[in-house]
């Protein structure tokens, strides 16, 4: 996705708001996460958009050993990352890897109730034709 930023088809803006701000808001974490702003959490990716490279499965710092995306030319790269404020990857190298750092998001979760989303793109909408709009009259 960053490599479409960098290429100017959406903007980092965009980025943010589906990849944090969005999720954080569904999975019911705003707005201790999914923001910057006073009392959440400063979880923070600061990545070169300039930056072009390739994926590379043995350079990932990721506890699964493997990629789809292994070989991929891409743009942008992350820089830094900070947790809660602090850096925990700084120039590419991991600077603190404390145990005990990482917090449950489960204690901060209040899931929004379940109801029933685009029922109109279900199996029998796509069956049947989508179903008819009731008039505001």
């Amino acid at each position: 996705m960053l490599t479409e930023v960098a290429r100017g088809r959406f903007s980092i803006c965009d980025y943010v708001r589906w990849s944090a701000h969005n999720p954080a808001k569904i999975w019911g974490l705003y707005p201790k996460k999914g923001v910057i702003a006073p009392g959440a959490d400063a979880d923070i990716a600061v990545v070169d958009l300039r930056r072009a490279w390739t994926i590379d499965d043995a350079k990932i710092q990721s506890r699964s050993k493997i990629s789809p995306w292994h070989g991929r030319a891409v743009t942008g790269l992350p820089i830094h990352t900070l947790v809660r404020g602090r850096f925990v990857m700084r120039d590419r190298t991991l600077v603190d890897a404390t145990k005990g750092w990482g917090r449950s998001v489960h204690a901060i979760q209040h899931m929004p109730p379940a109801k029933v989303r685009h029922a109109g793109e279900t199996m029998a909408a796509i069956l049947h034709g989508p179903a008819p709009r009731e008039s505001a009259a």
